[in-house]
């Protein structure tokens, strides 16, 4: 029997009259990994293994976990649970993540397509010698996948 689990964003909505649309928004998959191509040529990997959190009151939910980096000027970083607008967190589709690392912070915010399991976004890295900005696109997988 195959289980899904899905997120849901919380919506508060006064009208007197009309429709409102929502869609269903899966949890992210726990275990990603990337490129970030900077705007001057600086290529990085990342792996990360990241846990999605209980709905905030404005329909958030925050992110946390882990990253390792590759051919990067840091090696690894705690991904900053916050909730819409600051540290990582989803909403609907978008994806924010804070990774803290002993040189720096990547701040990342991407559109999550749940169809394809990717999320394609902007990065900048700032507080280290590396200081830089690109795009980067994130693939994800779950151990349950078969």
């Amino acid at each position: 029997m195959e289980q899904q689990q899905t997120g849901y964003a919380a919506v508060t909505v006064t009208v007197d009259q009309g429709n409102v649309t929502g869609m269903r928004v899966p949890l992210i998959p726990n275990q990603w990994s990337g490129t970030f191509t900077g705007s001057g040529g600086q290529n990085f990997s990342l792996a990360a293994q990241l846990a999605e959190s209980t709905a905030s009151p404005q329909g958030s939910f925050g992110v946390t976990g882990t990253a390792s980096f590759t051919k990067s000027c840091f090696g690894s970083g705690t991904v900053a649970s916050g909730n819409y607008p600051s540290g990582s967190f989803v909403l609907g589709t978008r994806v924010a993540l804070e990774i803290k690392t002993d040189s720096g912070t990547v701040n990342f915010l991407g559109t999550d397509n749940p169809v394809t399991s990717e999320i394609t976004g902007d990065y900048t890295i700032s507080g280290s010698s590396c200081d830089h900005s690109g795009t980067a696109v994130l693939v994800g997988s779950s151990p349950w996948n078969y």
